[in-house]
């Protein structure tokens, strides 16, 4: 049944590129347009912004005492990065790269601190990005009551995630405090062991840096499909981009194709539309190549099987 489930997604990722494709939402024809300057700044963007990811990945791991090289942490990272390409989701990599941190966990470590820390890892670049376009709506006077609209969901969103772990924490303390689960031995366990991993992660200055590292990742990112629309003449402007791109970017990470692969496309061309701008399928479809690259180291290391994590 699970085999079946997996197909049907690389079917419906398939499906709607293809669908994307036919009735003209992505143009092929654009992807040899791409000129050479745009090619190599887009992949250096690329590297650059898995780069201020590593460093931010790597500071939450060495909170939970678990030390690692920078360049392996690199390594982690563009092996998550392929995973992700054939798995559904933009967050199956992490499940994957969860996994090869628990082999090389020590006595310092648990199963708990290392999920803990990838969870935190994704929700602060995700926080990132929210913070980033709420900072960026504030300061851009808007036409359209569309992107208004927008503009409200995404100060809703950075309150939502502002106040959520706040509150997961409370109700952490809560339960352990008052014994409430006392009587059932594994989750009262399990329940200790998340509550001093987050407790380890309590450091203001750890998290605005992980923050302000997550904002020049994302910032980064976005500049790869901004100089891409610009090359294809599909004008969106930088700040434009940058407003409505975490939206884009959550609808990216429903497991219902691998990589969000087709979902992603669909999302970007609606709120392109939103400044009456066409192209936007065209833009990410063409974008995602970049996003993905260094996935091509990481499917070298998946096909060679010598990742190691090495200690410091």
């Amino acid at each position: 049944m699970n085999f079946i489930l997996q197909i049907s997604k690389y079917i419906i990722g398939i499906g709607l590129i293809v669908w994307l494709v036919s009735t003209g939402q992505i143009d092929l024809n654009s992807i040899s347009e791409i000129s050479s300057k745009t090619f190599i700044i887009a992949m250096i963007l690329s590297f650059a912004s898995l780069f201020f990811a590593t460093y931010r990945l790597r500071l939450l791991l060495k909170t939970q005492h678990f030390k690692v090289g920078f360049f392996e942490t690199y390594k982690l990272n563009m092996l998550g990065i392929f995973y992700s390409l054939f798995l559904p989701g933009g967050v199956s990599g992490d499940i994957l790269k969860g996994f090869h941190l628990l082999k090389y966990r020590n006595d310092n470590n648990s199963k708990t601190n290392i999920i803990t820390t990838l969870f935190l890892d994704r929700y602060l670049g995700l926080y990132a990005m929210f913070v980033l376009a709420s900072i960026v709506s504030i300061v851009t006077d808007f036409q359209s009551p569309k992107i208004e609209y927008v503009k409200y969901i995404i100060f809703v969103i950075t309150a939502g995630l502002t106040i959520a772990p706040f509150c997961i924490y409370f109700l952490i303390k809560v339960l352990h405090d008052y014994h409430l689960l006392k009587r059932f031995d594994y989750l009262y366990g399990k329940m200790i062991k998340v509550k001093q991993s987050i407790q380890k992660f309590m450091k203001f200055k750890l998290l605005l840096t992980s923050v302000f590292l997550g904002i020049i990742g994302h910032v980064l990112t976005i500049l790869i499909i901004w100089t891409i629309s610009v090359d294809l003449n599909f004008m969106i402007g930088l700040y434009n981009a940058l407003i409505v791109s975490p939206i884009a970017f959550v609808v990216n990470l429903l497991p219902i194709s691998p990589g969000g692969i087709g979902i992603g496309e669909k999302a970007f061309k609606e709120l392109f539309l939103l400044y009456g701008i066409e192209g936007g399928a065209t833009v990410f479809f063409i974008s995602r190549f970049f996003m993905y690259l260094p996935g091509v180291y990481g499917a070298y290391v998946f096909t060679q099987q010598k990742f190691s994590l090495k200690r410091d």
